[in-house]
């Protein structure tokens, strides 16, 4: 599975936080949401055993247009919500 484009929109108020810690974790949740959604209607036995799908995951590409100077906070933030 891949999954692009994610930001830090909420989906159900599709508004988008003011903070970075925020941004980042509500892209992170929209991410676990995707994966989790995608094991149940593949019915895939992860999805059975209860865990998030983020054991699953290989590999993870950020992108942060504009956000040089928050890099290392950026990243910092992502590890915390994996």
């Amino acid at each position: 599975m891949i999954i692009t484009g994610q930001t830090g929109r909420d989906p159900v108020t599709c508004q988008t936080a003011p903070d970075l810690e925020a941004q980042v974790a509500q892209a992170f949740e929209n991410i676990k949401a995707l994966i989790e959604r995608t094991l149940q209607q593949a019915q895939h036995p992860a999805y059975k055993e209860g865990k998030s799908g983020w054991e699953l995951v290989v590999k993870l590409h950020a992108y942060f247009v504009g956000l040089s100077a928050v890099r290392d906070e950026a990243r910092a933030i992502m590890v915390r919500h994996m």
